[in-house]
């Protein structure tokens, strides 16, 4: 990718990752991966109920050791550029269905506090999205922070109109009605009366 502007000023011919500034990876489907492939070895705990865009969900806390991560760090440009793998833990909010869907899913990477950037949070809500005829869990919104020094920037993204193309659909670029997500969509709301935080689970 190449990026034309940035708040203004012209980078004609610079890659994104030279723009600087918070940059996520993952998204899509790498990091869950990550978390459930077995030799990852990820510890994982019921924690409590939560509701997220009417759903009812399990959250649950994992931990994934420094050991068994691919989760990497990179701060600086080369050939300065420095790199650690990093342990990490989150939340999984998974739906109270049969489809046992993920919902929400959070990022904790443990730095150690030698590294130049600290304090790096990543949150990536997943909703149904209409393509065609059908639904499918797709990416909604997605938030990493993270601080270097006494800077803090932020990389915030959301996926809008989902769409099914064939050979004759005609792409325009109009986004008059594309209005940012509401609150209701990534704020997490209080969870029904009766799912105490210590209760045990009973799912669908």
């Amino acid at each position: 990718y190449e990026l034309l502007q940035h708040n203004d000023t012209a980078l004609i011919g610079k890659t994104w990752e030279s723009v600087g500034g918070s940059i996520s990876r993952g998204e899509w489907a790498t990091v869950l991966a990550e978390i459930f492939e077995p030799s990852t070895n990820t510890d994982f705990h019921w924690q409590r109920w939560g509701t997220l865009r009417g759903h009812l969900t399990d959250v649950y806390q994992y931990t994934v050791q420094q050991e068994y991560s691919q989760e990497t760090i990179g701060y600086g440009d080369p050939p300065n550029n420095q790199k650690i793998t990093a342990g990490f833990h989150g939340l999984l909010y998974v739906q109270n269905s049969p489809k046992n869907v993920i919902l929400r899913l959070t990022v904790i990477p443990d730095i150690p506090p030698s590294f130049p950037v600290q304090d790096v949070d990543q949150t990536v809500d997943y909703d149904y999205q209409d393509i065609g005829p059908e639904k499918f869990l797709l990416p909604l919104h997605s938030q990493v922070k993270m601080r270097n020094g006494h800077i803090a920037s932020m990389n915030e993204i959301e996926w809008r109109q989902y769409r099914k193309y064939s050979a004759d659909t005609s792409i325009t670029f109009d986004t008059a009605d594309d209005k940012p997500l509401s609150d209701d969509k990534t704020k997490e709301q209080p969870a029904p009366p009766g799912q105490a935080a210590g209760q045990t689970p009973s799912r669908k």
